[in-house]
């Protein structure tokens, strides 16, 4: 169980003492029903997957189209996206990008890579770890670099990240 899923389950007992007898009652019933459905979740796990479409005009007259999807195999998400913009004149901004996330209890790791397919066809790679310091608030610390020709940019940056975040 993660501490997530372990600091869920602590605040909702909690919820349960000012019930009575015969709403604790209907709770397992509800619980056990849905434990006999966990099964059925379990065949369909592929339909479970997530993916992502989306298409629109931007002010300047661009299109610009995603395609995504990340498939959940226990501790590990794996990812993958492809953008296309259509710029007003008729040029090309494309790019793909796949990544993973490692969740180990509070600690979550994180990688990625892309490649901007027009504009010299640049590569993007980013690595991370996140801490969940409290149910609320997480530490994290990432690293990114933008590889040179990266929207025609003549050098290599990089990027380094440090930080809290907290949510109200």
């Amino acid at each position: 169980m993660s501490y997530t899923e372990r600091h869920i389950v602590e605040t909702y007992a909690g919820l349960f003492e000012g019930l009575s007898a015969l709403s604790k009652i209907e709770l397992i019933e509800s619980l056990s029903k849905s434990l006999k459905n966990e099964k059925k979740k379990k065949d369909n796990k592929f339909y479970k997957s997530f993916g992502a479409f989306a298409s629109e005009k931007t002010p300047a007259g661009n299109t610009v189209t995603f395609v995504g999807a990340n498939y959940k195999m226990g501790a590990l998400t794996v990812m993958g996206g492809y953008d296309d913009e259509k710029i007003y004149g008729g040029a090309k901004n494309r790019s793909v990008s796949v990544s993973a996330r490692l969740a180990d209890g509070k600690m979550s790791y994180m990688a990625g890579f892309g490649r901007q397919l027009d504009y010299n066809d640049a590569n993007f790679f980013s690595l991370g770890a996140n801490y969940a310091f409290k149910s609320n608030m997480n530490l994290y610390v990432s690293y990114g670099n933008q590889a040179k020709g990266f929207w025609g940019n003549k050098t290599s940056k990089d990027a380094i990240g440090v930080g809290v975040n907290y949510s109200f």
